[in-house]
Order: structure tokens, then C-alpha cells, then sequence
């Protein structure tokens, strides 16, 4: 079998017969290729977020002469301080690492954790690159290039499923907060993606257009989320930073608060230089200035940079309106990993409407985002189908409201005719009013006045609106049953 068993065209391959890695965290890994021996190494290769170490653990017990693993770059989402942890203290019961709150993968047998963790070295370089080599010269002397067992093969066990077929292309979600929102969207992913290979060399389940809605800016983080909380607090503070490390093609907050332009006419927000832009004020500008405005848009996307860059972003695009004095914030992703990235952004993008609602003097309202491909790897389709089992499927859906109002249903026995009267969720009588004596036209007639927004609503009303037909027909009293 070819070696890496894992991400083989996402690692850069030295000299197989080296006993060191190269885990450059969050910098490109070019930049580290260009200074340094080939012959000095046996992989180089990223390590952006604390699924990763599970996937180092299988390359390496596939590839046992590698002995000493070398962290070097910028540690923005604290993988690396995680992999430190795991080295030292290792794991529980439930395979999550002692220290932290991140796991390994719990089919990867504990003894074979045991066997990376006492014959493989960690080391944390932060020097400049030009002293890589002699950095690395010098662990070479404390390792051989015996391998520290045979090579195992620790492919993951994909589940078996049966494929759901759906053409659709908008799936609207929404959820009492982010969490609940998540596992509607994995569960949308995972139920009707379509499984197709990816720009990765990893298979992926893909919809298109999924449409999440936010409406409680509630912040809860339960302690199984696959993400620790310190991670989130991370992700936060590098969105909103102007500032790029060194090595990084691009962050979200350099994209968002220091974007290059070539225009000094744009707004006041540019710099003194007259080549950066911080969008965030430029939007808030706008909407300070007119509350109607179309015009608070933020970009992420620079063509001339990311159309063929190996890294591009994600989210492209922001937009913020203005409905009933209440902030609506808008994202657009092109491609969103929906088990890998999505709990991060999402959080972030909440915070960041926080904080504009506040500039702006306004309570921070509903937060759409649309994930254009929306997808999950298929290296995480076992932990997918694990967290949904636990935590989100056979479960009843709680009783919410219908933003679009209500219905009260009565019989007049005299005509023989059904009436449904459409009120807002205040009380208030819409005007709105429907007769007939079949419950089935009734139906289609209201579902197509676009008065129904939830499925739980539509079945309510069709289970009423039989119920009174029924009535009718026997001559008995109707009363209508709650929801």
C-alpha cells in the first residue's frame, strides 16, 4: 500500500527512510520545503485543528521508522498544544486526550495509542527557518532508523448506509441555537449527500444550498462537542484580528478589518496609506448613514489572489440589513465543512454581529448563512453518525412557533363549511379567512397563500382540518385540539 495512508496529496514527501516529521501547524508548507534538506525528512505536512493527531497516529504506525515529530508555525487553533497534551498525559476511557477537551479516534486501538506515544518524540522549534537544518540535524542524532515495530495499516471502517436521493437544492434549517442548528445541518448533510470524490483525494457527502438560520444569539457549549471551548475562544480573537501571522495565506480578519484595495475613494475607513480597507467600519458607515441601505457588504474573496491559490476562503461574502430597528446578518460560504469548520464560523460570525449591532446602537437579530456546497468528509462520517445517534436523532422535535402566525378552525353547521382564520402570533386578526367543506382543498389553499413556514405547523393543520371535515359529516361538535 502506498504510504501516507492519509491526505497524500495534502503532505509534502522527503526521504522515506528519515525518522523525522515535519507538522508545520497553520504555515504554508512550502515555505518550510524551500530551507530545508529533503533528505532531512520523511513528511511535511499541516495540522489545523485536534482531529488531525489521529490521522499522524495511523500515517505513523504505517510508516514506524518515523520516531520524532517536529511542531513548528503559528498554533492558531492550539492543535499543537493539544498534540503536546496528548503526548504527555494521553487519554481516558472515552479517548479524550487527559487535559483536554479533544479525542482520538476510538477504533484505533488503545494499546497501538500506547506504541506512538512511548516510541515517538515531540518537539516544539521556534526559531527562524534558515536553523531548521541544524535543528534537525541534531534530533537526528538521538534517533536510529530502526523502525519501532512493523508497519500497521489502520484504515477507517466506514459505515454502511443506504442512500437517500433528493435533488433539492435549499434546505432551510433552524435551530433553538448554534449547537441544535449543527446537528440539523449534519443531519441534512449526512442523510442526503451526494457522495463524490473532492479537490482533498478524500470522498466527501455534498448538498447544495443549505440555508441555516440562527435566531437565538445564545452562546451554550456543551462539553461533547468535538471542539473545546478554549478553541472557540481562539478562533474569536484571530476572526476579529487585522493581523496575518507569517506563513498564512489569508485570515478571515485580515480579509474583514485590512482588506487591500487599489481605490483611495472609497471611504474613510481606508488607511492612511490609501491600500486597506477595514470593511466592518465601511459597513456600519453605510448603515449609520442610511438605515435602508443594501450597501453594508463585506468581501472576503480577492480573485486575483485566491482564484488559483491551494487555500482559499471559505466564506466569500457578508451583507447586513436593517428590519424593525433589529440587526439581520447575512453569510455566504462557497465551500463549508460542515462537521470540521462550521461550529467555529458560525460562533465567530455571531459575535461579530453582536459587535456591529452594538456600534450601531441596535439589538443583534437573525443570522442567515448559506453553505453553498455544504459537505462532510469522509473521515469524519463515523463521528457524524455517532454524535447524531447520541444526540440529535430519535429525539421529539420541541413545539416552536410559526413566525408567519396561526390558524383557528371552526365548523358552521348551517352552510356545512369549514373556516380557518389566519391571526399573527400577537393575537391580531390578519383578515385572512378561508371556507370550503373539503379538507384537502383547504389545505393546498392555505399552503399556497405561503402561511406555513414549519412541516410540524403544515401537519398540525391537515390533522385539524380532517378532524372538522369529520365532524361536519357526522354532525357533531368540533373543538380544535392545541398544537
Amino acid at each position: 500500500m502506498t504510504w501516507p495512508i492519509f491526505f497524500q496529496d495534502q503532505l509534502v514527501l522527503g526521504n522515506l527512510s528519515s525518522g523525522i516529521g515535519i507538522c508545520t501547524l497553520w504555515m504554508r508548507k512550502d515555505l518550510v520545503e524551500k530551507v530545508i534538506d529533503k533528505n532531512r525528512y520523511a513528511v511535511i505536512g499541516n495540522l489545523y485543528t485536534t482531529d488531525g493527531i489521529s490521522y499522524i497516529i495511523r500515517n505513523v504506525l504505517a510508516n514506524p521508522r518515523i520516531k520524532a515529530i517536529v511542531l513548528l508555525g503559528p498554533d492558531l487553533m492550539k492543535a499543537g498544544e493539544v498534540f503536546e497534551l496528548f503526548m504527555k498525559n494521553g487519554i481516558d476511557k472515552e479517548y479524550r486526550v487527559i487535559g483536554a477537551n479533544a479525542y482520538i479516534h476510538n477504533d484505533i486501538p488503545f494499546d497501538l495509542i500506547e506504541k506512538f506515544r512511548n516510541n515517538v518524540k515531540l518537539f516544539r522549534y521556534n526559531g527562524n527557518l534558515e536553523g531548521l537544518n541544524d535543528y534537525l540535524a541534531s534530533i537526528e542524532k538521538d534517533i536510529d532508523s530502526n523502525p519501532f515495530t512493523e508497519p500497521i495499516i489502520l484504515n477507517k471502517i466506514e459505515s454502511k448506509r443506504i442512500d437517500l436521493v433528493s435533488d433539492d437544492v435549499a434546505y432551510r434549517i433552524e435551530g433553538k441555537d448554534f449547537v441544535e442548528t449543527w446537528l440539523k445541518a449534519l443531519d441534512i448533510v449526512d442523510k442526503f449527500g451526494e457522495i463524490k470524490e473532492s479537490d482533498y483525494k478524500l470522498k466527501q457527502k455534498e448538498v447544495f444550498s443549505l440555508v441555516s438560520v440562527i435566531d437565538s444569539h445564545l452562546i451554550n457549549i456543551p462539553d461533547w462537542l468535538p471542539i473545546r471551548k478554549e478553541d472557540f475562544i481562539t478562533y474569536e480573537n484571530e476572526f476579529f484580528n487585522a493581523s496575518k501571522p507569517e506563513g498564512v495565506d489569508y485570515t478571515y480578519g485580515e480579509r474583514l478589518f485590512s482588506y487591500f484595495v487599489n481605490s483611495s475613494k472609497l471611504s474613510k475607513s481606508l488607511d492612511e496609506m490609501g491600500n486597506v480597507l477595514n470593511q466592518i467600519t465601511t459597513a456600519e458607515e453605510q448603515l449609520k448613514k442610511h438605515s435602508y441601505s443594501r450597501r453594508a457588504i463585506a468581501v472576503t474573496w480577492s480573485h486575483e489572489k485566491d482564484f488559483n491559490s491551494a487555500n482559499p476562503p471559505c466564506l466569500i461574502q457578508l451583507n447586513w440589513l436593517i428590519k424593525f430597528n433589529r440587526l439581520y446578518q447575512y453569510a455566504t460560504f462557497r465551500s463549508h465543512d460542515i462537521f470540521g469548520a462550521w461550529l467555529l464560523n458560525i460562533y465567530a460570525l455571531l459575535k461579530l454581529q453582536e459587535k456591529i449591532a452594538s456600534d450601531l446602537g441596535i439589538e443583534a437579530s437573525k443570522l442567515v448563512v448559506t453553505s453553498v456546497s455544504a459537505h462532510i468528509y469522509e473521515n469524519n462520517w463515523n463521528i457524524v453518525k455517532e454524535l447524531l445517534d447520541k444526540h440529535y436523532r430519535n429525539k421529539e422535535e420541541d413545539f416552536v412557533e410559526d413566525p408567519r402566525g396561526y390558524f383557528i378552525i371552526n365548523i358552521d353547521k348551517e352552510s356545512k363549511e369549514i373556516i380557518i382564520k389566519h391571526k399573527l402570533n400577537d393575537g391580531r386578526d390578519s383578515g385572512i379567512e378561508f371556507r370550503g367543506k373539503n379538507a384537502s382543498n383547504l389545505y393546498r389553499l392555505v399552503i399556497h397563500e405561503h402561511l406555513v413556514s414549519r412541516f410540524d405547523h403544515a401537519a398540525y393543520l391537515g390533522k385539524e382540518l380532517e378532524r372538522a371535515e369529520m365532524a361536519l359529516k357526522e354532525g357533531r361538535d368540533y373543538i380544535q385540539d392545541s398544537a
